[in-house]
């Protein structure tokens, strides 16, 4: 292959590319079938992070200006930082006659992705990893300023995915007669790996004690508040394991000193997370926002829990709602902390335990969605 010949897939994404185990998962499956010769994840700086980092001798992090917290709490300084980042992208890349299609992550990515896409002639997927221009904490102005910029750009991507089947509906509603297709943020089955990291073990927690576990990010929306509140007013025999990272770190770990059935653990490398938390009971999500992609929300720290053969408990959501009915894998409940409190105040844990051993139907697994992705990969690149 020629050194000018279009070869690489670039990914775009306003992040630091610690945690996204998704993206790599898509980006190794580009490599495994022969789509692309490198893979480059384009990100911003974070403290601690090294501006250049290679995953593995085909896939490449680059991380450009502005320097942001990793934690993504300063919003406004995300904001402001957006500018520098798009000059440092372009300045990169505009010239690059080996990249052959960009992959776009969320709408922050969209402006530059679009911008490199007219440059250089190559294909672009969009992939919304949320209802975009619907998330918690958004004021109207923000919201609407969202909505405008997608609107105008959508149209550029050669096809767009999504996450969730609410959100799917959602997408073809408000944009008819643009390309969508559904790739689920689904963990690869590891089968028990036997003298790994165990969870109940390391928090100290008696196997005659029922343990739920939250993953992913402690941030603002996603119940973390709410989770506390409910396990101050539960049992200590009840535990509540957070893993993971964000702002709300400091939050759970205060909560950890104060209350001897709340546990904290730094977030874990994506294929090290399932065999972890093995040892829990139940895998947790509550959500206590009124933003509409809260109520679509498909979480991936779902599939992980059922992965691992946790029972899950849920407020109640469209896509959750449906996913634990289809595969007879837990309990949902109205409301936010009253209704979680009344619901693990009447579970047992040998019942939690004896449901989740009974036989269910099979999962959906990481290698359906790979098939999607790659095919649209395919397509795109004309291969």
């Amino acid at each position: 292959m020629s050194a000018t010949e279009k070869s690489s897939i670039l990914h775009i994404y306003y992040t630091t590319w610690k945690h996204e185990s998704r993206c790599f998962r898509g980006g190794a499956a580009a490599l495994d079938a022969a789509l692309a010769d490198k893979i480059v994840y384009a990100g911003h700086l974070a403290d601690g992070l090294a501006p250049e980092q290679d995953v593995d001798a085909a896939q490449h992090i680059t991380r450009l200006p502005p320097m942001l917290s990793a934690d993504h709490h300063d919003r406004s300084s995300r904001v402001g930082g957006l500018g520098t980042w798009y000059r440092e992208i372009y300045r990169r890349w505009s010239s690059d006659p080996s990249i052959a299609l960009v992959h776009c992550h969320g709408l922050a990515s969209l402006p530059i992705s679009v911008a490199l896409k007219l440059r250089l002639g190559v294909p672009l997927l969009y992939d919304a990893h949320e209802l975009e221009t619907e998330r918690h904490g958004w004021s109207f102005k923000t919201r609407l300023v969202a909505k405008i910029v997608e609107r105008a750009l959508i149209g550029f991507a050669d096809h767009s995915i999504v996450v969730g089947e609410s959100i799917l509906d959602w997408y073809r509603k408000a944009y008819p007669g643009k390309p969508f297709s559904l790739v689920r943020n689904l963990p690869v089955f590891a089968p028990p790996g036997g003298g790994g990291r165990s969870l109940r073990q390391e928090a100290g927690i008696p196997e005659s004690d029922l343990l739920c576990v939250y993953l992913g990010v402690l941030g603002r929306g996603r119940g973390i508040e709410e989770l506390i509140e409910t396990f101050r007013r539960l049992p200590e025999d009840k535990h509540m394991a957070f893993v993971g990272f964000g702002e709300l770190a400091d939050l759970v770990k205060a909560a950890a000193r104060e209350r001897p059935n709340i546990h904290y653990f730094d977030a874990l490398p994506w294929n090290e997370v399932v065999d972890f938390i093995r040892s829990a009971d139940l895998g947790i999500f509550l959500s206590a926002s009124d933003a509409l992609n809260e109520h679509f929300v498909a979480p991936n720290k779902m599939f992980e829990y059922a992965t691992a053969g946790l029972a899950l408990l849920c407020n109640d959501s469209p896509d959750m709602r449906a996913f634990i009915d289809k595969h007879r894998l837990g309990w949902t409940f109205d409301g936010a902390i009253d209704g979680a409190v009344a619901k693990l105040n009447s579970l047992d844990p040998a019942e939690v335990r004896a449901y989740s051993r009974e036989e269910k139907p099979p999962l959906p697994t990481w290698e359906s969605e790979k098939g999607v992705l790659v095919g649209l990969y395919r397509e795109m690149l004309g291969k």
